[in-house]
């Protein structure tokens, strides 16, 4: 465990010196690790070091991110900062995607997983006291603002909203 500490602090301070080309394996190679792992705090130094690269690196292995997160939204997670790092990282993703890569967020059907899980969130009493609890539910919704391509300004609209969200 400890190694995985050691390895995420060396990788930020490498990470700038890296070529396009390394950095790409990198991350393959860290997305793959993610499909295989299920112990938390390894997945959690794994997107520490995600996030140590520019979302434009990230980009590269979109496709193949955005499912393995996906999939990581189901599993049952001890730690509520397990599933607020995925939505931080599907966030940090969502932000700067074009229309083509929301739209593959949306036919595979992310909000609405999204808004099962904030549902669950909603049913557990124990969780509603809680300081993360808030910021994990802000997440989500900014997540889902930026799949449907409501900006800001607008999002007090979704007050108000009786029908399914489209994507945009």
């Amino acid at each position: 465990m400890r190694v995985f500490k050691y390895m995420a602090v060396f990788a930020f301070l490498i990470l700038e010196l890296l070529d396009t080309k390394l950095k790409r394996r990198i991350i393959k190679l860290l997305v793959e690790a993610i499909c295989f792992h299920s112990y938390e705090t390894v997945l959690i130094n794994f997107f520490s070091l995600l996030k140590g690269f520019e979302v434009s690196d990230l980009l590269f292995e979109f496709k193949r991110l955005i499912m393995a997160l996906q999939w990581l939204l189901f599993q049952e997670f001890t730690d509520e900062l397990m599933l607020g790092e995925i939505v931080s990282l599907l966030k940090n993703v969502a932000h700067p995607a074009d229309g083509v890569k929301r739209q593959f967020m949306c036919d595979r059907g992310l909000i609405s997983d999204i808004l099962k899980i904030v549902h669950i969130r909603l049913q557990c009493d124990s969780l509603l006291d809680k300081p993360q609890y808030d910021d994990l539910m802000n997440r989500m919704w900014k997540t889902m603002l930026l799949l449907t391509g409501i900006p800001r300004r607008k999002s007090s609209s979704f007050k108000y909203v009786t029908t399914p969200w489209q994507c945009g």
